[in-house]
């Protein structure tokens, strides 16, 4: 009997794990879905420097997104990690160890790298959140917003 309590209590702890990192997951679509419907007023063109070296040194990953707009960012922030949506064939945990945030391109990225990066994401606790504007100034102010404010 304890066997069988121990199994089904492992089994039930394995249950949450799951549904805490889809509650996680859930959550982050909801804040991006609701981001991308309240728009914040325009940010004055000249804050735009200060944001990005604020920025600058975080550890960031951008998954997704068209080669042209990543080089864009590329050039603003050369330390930070880019993956093109084909990645997913050299998907391994280690990519992501150390890492501050994850960031998914919703509009461009293939459905097998979204499914095997957030998988790791997951099980490295590792913060993620949604991008969704090919606009960099607007992409800057995101992050910015949410890795200093």
């Amino acid at each position: 009997m304890y066997r069988s309590a121990k199994h089904s209590s492992e089994e039930t702890e394995g249950i949450v794990k799951k549904y805490e990192a889809e509650r996680d997951e859930l959550i982050a679509l909801r804040e991006y879905a609701y981001n991308s419907e309240h728009k914040d007023d325009e940010i004055a063109e000249d804050k735009f420097p200060d944001m990005e070296k604020a920025i600058a040194d975080k550890k960031i990953v951008i998954i997704g997104g068209h080669v042209n707009w990543q080089n864009k960012l590329k050039k603003l922030f050369p330390e930070w990690l880019f993956f093109a949506t084909d990645a997913y064939k050299t998907v391994n945990s280690g990519m992501l160890e150390d890492k501050d945030k994850v960031y998914f391109y919703t509009d461009y990225i293939s459905h097998i790298s979204y499914k095997k990066f957030i998988a790791i994401v997951r099980e490295k606790n590792i913060p993620f959140g949604y991008i969704g504007s090919r606009n960099i100034g607007s992409v800057v102010a995101q992050i910015y917003g949410e890795m200093v404010k």
